[in-house]
């Protein structure tokens, strides 16, 4: 794309150039929005993946509370 938006500079061809400007602005529109959709679902799937079921989470807060008395008594 960037040889022919060079190309028609070069030859005063303003139509062409218009055009160029505007299939770059698509494709950057294109791309972002596709950038968009893949972070988005990446973080989506992160976030699902890391969640802690609210029974493992009371095992856990069970077991640290049961560390933090040990470590008072000693």
């Amino acid at each position: 794309m960037q040889n022919i938006l060079g190309e028609a500079l070069a030859n005063f061809n303003s139509e062409k150039v218009r055009w160029c400007e505007h299939y770059m602005a698509v494709m950057r529109e294109i791309v972002l929005q596709k950038f968009d959709s893949i972070s988005s679902h990446t973080l989506e799937y992160i976030e699902n993946q890391t969640k802690i079921p609210p029974e493992e989470m009371e095992k856990l807060k069970n077991t640290l509370g049961s560390r933090k008395n040990e470590s008072n008594i000693r």
